[in-house]
């Protein structure tokens, strides 16, 4: 995966799409239902994956296997110098 490809990846993970602005409006209707509604609405909200969630999910394991792809090309030996211990723990 390209550097440009990565980024496009990242910023779909984090963007809010239709679907998401559809679910919140409808718990924000269910919130105006007297009684049962704020109940309805957390429920939806438990029990409805959101799109941009699952994009973020996606990107994750797509982003591990990416970076299990290049793992032979980084030396350890490097990491683990002076140079580097200001940014690894």
């Amino acid at each position: 995966m390209k550097g440009s490809e990565l980024t496009k990846k990242v910023t779909e993970g984090f963007t809010h799409s239709n679907q998401d602005h559809l679910l919140n409006a409808l718990k924000a209707m269910l919130n105006a239902v007297p009684i049962v509604g704020g109940t309805l609405a957390s429920l939806m909200s438990d029990y409805i994956p959101k799109a941009r969630e699952e994009r973020l999910k996606q990107f994750l394991i797509d982003f591990a296997e990416e970076l299990s792809n290049v793992s032979e090309k980084v030396n350890v030996t490097n990491l683990e110098s002076e140079r580097f211990s200001d940014l690894l723990p």
